[in-house]
């Protein structure tokens, strides 16, 4: 990640902050393979091997692929430019909201927050760095970023070697744009409920 007071933030893969993911489906995949060789219901521990050795591939591809390209995200002056988009001016932005990796889920850990650009109105972002935008997978994709997340161009913080704060820190600075964070859904009924 490259700072500076007139240099662009620059966002690259992180393999180190990607490393608790990788631990966490590695122990999966170790469990299923004990349940496959001592349990009795051979095929669900043989289904449970392959979804599992399947997410490891793919995150492994996705991380390789990604620290080849040497950035994933810059942000400067101009606007953001995801990887193999167009620059989104700071017109088209309408300001930046931070959640867990689903508005839903429980928690909004840093590991597991999801930064949104959202777009003014009328107008349309390109999608986020290493997003599929084409075929069925494209087009599904496209509609759940656009409801969950309120936008297409989107960041994953725990993938990459960007913080909450300088990430902040750019948007401000460059775009004079506002960074919300939004709380986890259970912080909200914790909320509710105590009224803290």
């Amino acid at each position: 990640m490259t700072k500076s007071s007139d240099a662009a933030l620059i966002i690259r893969v992180s393999g180190r902050r990607q490393r608790p993911q990788f631990l966490v489906i590695g122990c999966f995949l170790l469990a299923y393979v004990g349940y496959t060789v001592f349990g009795r219901t051979r095929w669900l521990g043989i289904v449970g091997i392959t979804v599992f050795a399947a997410a490891l591939i793919i995150g492994a591809i996705g991380l390789i692929l990604g620290r080849r390209h040497g950035w994933e995200m810059r942000i400067d002056a101009e606007g953001v430019t995801a990887r193999g988009q167009r620059t989104a001016r700071w017109d088209e932005i309408a300001g930046v909201r931070v959640t867990s990796l689903f508005p839903a889920a429980p928690f909004n850990r840093p590991a597991t927050q999801m930064a949104a650009f959202l777009p003014a109105p009328g107008r349309q972002l390109p999608p986020g760095p290493s997003v599929p935008t084409r075929g069925p997978l494209g087009r599904i994709g496209g509609r759940v970023r656009r409801r969950k997340y309120r936008s297409d161009l989107i960041l994953l913080l725990s993938s990459t070697d960007a913080d909450l704060g300088s990430l902040t820190a750019a948007v401000e600075r460059f775009g004079q744009k506002q960074v919300v964070v939004v709380p986890a859904a259970g912080k909200r009924i914790w909320r509710r409920f105590t009224g803290r």
